[in-house]
């Protein structure tokens, strides 16, 4: 789509070692930082760009792995303006998430806050139900043959199971971070996004062995 990747930097996870990937970004000035990271490094690494002076208006991060519970944890100066790209956001305004919501916070307590991990598991638990009681079985081969092209009418909305390999066609959505620790949903293209476990820059099996040399490489572990 015309974008050029200036950069790219890794870190083992849990790390606080940020100060090699944040001299990247000031020497490259990108527009945009793509944030995959995972956990506590957040933290360090936001603070960071802050100290910096990297604001979010002039180099805007979009996160794949910060929801709203991550952002209880963190100070909000240090994240409002940026943004996230989720399938499911709490501030969704539809009475079925709103439901979902009350039923949440009735249960596990008002402050806490839903998001797209605790959505997707809540749907998980519903589809695999449905499908074991059209099955009349927990067994995992009869679960497994009729949750194929099964739908849900989710607090994200509308998903189907994709019956060629089981995962969701799902809705996806860019929200920013707002002073109260929430999202504006500022792009939705209303559409359920087709899944590919296996994205066609390379053959699946070039991925299955991609992802067993890491393995190997961890010592039989699937993290670093």
């Amino acid at each position: 789509m015309g974008g050029e990747i200036v950069g790219e930097q890794y870190f083992l996870l849990g790390s606080s070692d940020v100060n090699g990937a944040l001299q990247d970004i000031v020497d490259s000035e990108p527009d945009v930082i793509l944030n995959t990271i995972n956990g506590d490094t957040n933290v360090a690494f936001f603070q960071a760009l802050r100290e910096a002076g990297i604001s979010a208006a002039e180099i805007p991060v979009v996160s794949f792995s910060i929801a709203e519970a991550e952002l209880q944890y963190m100070d909000i100066e240090d994240v409002a303006g940026d943004y996230a790209a989720w399938n499911y956001f709490q501030s969704i305004e539809t009475s079925a998430n709103n439901r979902f919501v009350a039923n949440y916070q009735a249960r596990y307590g008002p402050d806490r806050m839903t998001g797209d991990p605790i959505e997707a598991g809540y749907n998980g638990v519903y589809l695999w139900a449905d499908a074991a009681e059209e099955a009349g079985s927990v067994d995992r081969p009869l679960v497994a043959a009729a949750i194929a092209d099964r739908t849900l009418s989710a607090p994200q909305g509308f998903v189907r199971v994709d019956s060629e390999n089981q995962h969701l066609w799902k809705s996806v959505r860019i929200g920013q971070i707002d002073a109260d620790g929430q999202f504006d949903i500022v792009w939705d293209p209303g559409t359920l996004i087709l899944p590919r476990p296996f994205p066609k820059t390379r053959p699946q099996a070039e991925w299955e062995q991609f992802l067993q040399d890491l393995y190997d490489m961890w010592d039989g572990n699937w993290e670093n």
